[in-house]
Order: C-alpha cells, then structure tokens, then sequence
C-alpha cells in the first residue's frame, strides 16, 4: 500500500456530529469544543459540516439519572441516523464507549447496505463495551458517571437500551466481520474475531499490520470505526500507541477507508483517560480527525 499522500484531502464529504457528553462527566465540555475547533478546518478541507449541536440535558439530580442517560443515547442515535440519511459520515465523541452502540443503532435502523457488508473496526489496547460496565460495577456505585448509571439500568432491566452483543452478533453479523487493533491481552469476550495485539504490532511493525488490515478489510462495503483513546500513551507502554503511530493509523484510516468511499462512521472515547492536559488532549483529537479527512502539512 502506498502511503504517499497528495497535496489535497481527497473527495469531499458531509460531516455529521454526533456529541454524547454526559453532563456528570469531568470533560463534558470537550466534545463541544472539539467540534467549535474542528468545523472552519474541515469546512477549509472542502468538507460540509452540520454545524448544529445537541440541546443541553435538563434534569441533573440524582433521580432524574435514567431520564438523562436515557436522552443522551437516544438523541445520539437520532442524529446518527439523520446523518445516514443524507450520506453524511458521523463523528460520536463521547468519554464512555457505551454511546458507539447508538452508530451501530443508527446503522441498523436504516439499513443502508447489507448486515454482511459492514465491517468494525475498535481500535483500543481492549475489546471492552462490556467489560467495561462490568468494571464500573465493582467500583462504587454512588459516583455520578454515565456508565455506573447505565450498569444499574442494563442490570435493573427497566430499559430497552441495547446491549454491545444484541446490537452487533445477534444483527446477523459474524465474528469475522469485527477486527480489533493495538489489544494487549485477549478480552474476556473470547476473540473469535481478527485480533491484533500489540506483540503483533512490535513483530511485524504498524504498517505491515495496516497493509493487511487494508486487504482484509476490502470485503466489505463500509467500515464502522471506534476509537477508545485509552489506548493511547505519550510513553512507551504494553499495550499502547504513541502519538506518532495514532497520527499513523490517522492517515491510513484517509487513504485506505476515506478516499475509498468505505467510512460509514467514526466514534472517539476514553480520552477522559489519556495523560495529557486539557489543551493538548484537544490539540490532539483535532490533530487526529483532520488527518482522518485529508489533512497535511501541505493544504
């Protein structure tokens, strides 16, 4: 695969944000000023954005918990699927993985290719949605964080919001649709699906492992991508990319799924997680999501 770039970002695209902020959480003014600092740039890029954002979520207190998560993942999913409707590609940033599963909703809900046509691509140093409910449900459950209150939900049963396992092996969709990238460890959820682990990434190097990725992934028609940036380390760890291989993968998610046309949707998370302060973890992201719709240093 060639990975030389030109000077031009590619075909255009309609751009769609998706903000599932929780307002409980420690960073839930990033989303919003991610995307304040991402659409004049992308618009430069020859992109269209939808410039409209989320109403804010009412009803803060402590027993108005469920209605607010319960708004948060519907809105998401609503305006993910308004995104697919008119072609757009939807960026969901969110600091819980839990909220990608309104991508995978929105997807289902207009079924806009076949369910075998569709290939996920999670990008993380795990393979968690689910064991990370089960994480945040040992840990105490009076904090006020978006995935304590939607384990008590999915544990209580008293809502039809979706599982990470109904949503994505019980659509008719196959373990081999589902490739996992940068894992240090196999998941609890036995990996039946193409895993590569960080000692792969070490033994063969990051851009052998993409050049296959790409192969592997052209059987399929479009490629959802989730992103939990908890994978990310500014030093060298088990596990972990640096920035330079995130920017890496960045590129090759442009010139290998973007420009191909193969991009349905993109999800960030976990950056509540990354070691970094406020101004470069936002530095960061729109550093990343420029590279993923053409940016170089050249335009």
């Amino acid at each position: 695969m060639n990975l030389e770039r030109d000077n031009s970002p590619g075909l255009p695209n309609k751009i769609g944000f998706v903000l599932s902020p929780s307002p409980y959480d420690k960073l839930a003014w990033l989303p919003e000023q991610l995307f304040e600092a991402l659409v004049d740039p992308l618009m430069d890029l020859g992109h269209s954005v939808d410039a409209s954002l989320p109403e804010p979520v009412a009803g803060l207190e402590e027993n108005h918990f469920k209605r607010v998560l319960a708004h948060l993942f519907s809105s998401a999913s609503f305006r993910a699927q308004e995104n697919f409707k008119f072609q757009a590609v939807p960026i969901n940033i969110s600091t819980n993985p839990i909220f990608h599963l309104t991508l995978i909703e929105a997807y289902f809900e207009e079924k806009i290719i076949e369910e075998s046509q569709l290939g996920v691509l999670w990008i993380d140093s795990e393979f968690r949605l689910e064991e990370k409910v089960k994480k945040d449900k040992a840990e105490d459950s009076s904090e006020a964080s978006i995935s304590g209150v939607l384990n008590l939900l999915l544990s209580s049963n008293k809502t039809d919001l979706p599982s990470f396992s109904n949503l994505i092996f019980d659509n008719e969709m196959k373990k081999e649709q589902i490739f996992h990238l940068a894992g240090s460890k196999p998941s609890l959820i036995k990996p039946n699906f193409k895993y590569y682990s960080t000692d792969i990434l070490q033994e063969f190097g990051l851009t052998r492992v993409l050049e296959e990725l790409a192969d592997e992934l052209q059987a399929f028609e479009k490629i959802l991508v989730v992103w939990d940036l908890s994978s990310v380390s500014t030093a060298a760890m088990d596990g972990k990319l640096t920035p330079r291989e995130v920017l890496q993968i960045a590129n090759w998610l442009d010139l290998s799924l973007r420009r191909k046309n193969k991009l349905l949707a993109l999800g960030f998370s976990g950056y509540d997680e990354l070691p970094l302060t406020e101004r470069d973890l936002l530095i960061l992201m729109r550093r990343m999501i420029l590279r993923i719709f053409g940016k170089t240093l050249f335009n």
